[in-house]
């Protein structure tokens, strides 16, 4: 990973011990950090770049989310063994 690609990273996890409720600045924060990084989004099927392709999801509290990590190593970290695809957030 690149040294930009890098501290990329470590502004979203900055960015994500900041968020806590009625932190809207914070959120826009968050926001604006991913929009600028890259995410290793999970895939429950199929390869990146394939067309059988298929992001994780999970509700929490009626809301969807797709589970991703922000860097190589948080992804080693997670276990995760199955395939993953590199997105930026832009």
């Amino acid at each position: 990973m690149s040294a930009s690609g890098t501290a990329a990273a470590g502004q979203v996890e900055h960015m994500l011990r900041q968020v806590t409720p009625g932190r809207y600045d914070a959120y826009e924060a968050l926001l604006a950090a991913l929009a600028d990084s890259r995410v290793w989004m999970l895939l429950w099927n199929g390869t990146a770049g394939s067309p059988d392709a298929q992001y994780g999801s999970m509700e929490i509290d009626g809301l969807g989310y797709a589970p991703c990590v922000t860097s190589a190593q948080e992804l080693s970290a997670s276990g995760w063994s199955r395939a993953h695809e590199l997105v930026s957030g832009r």
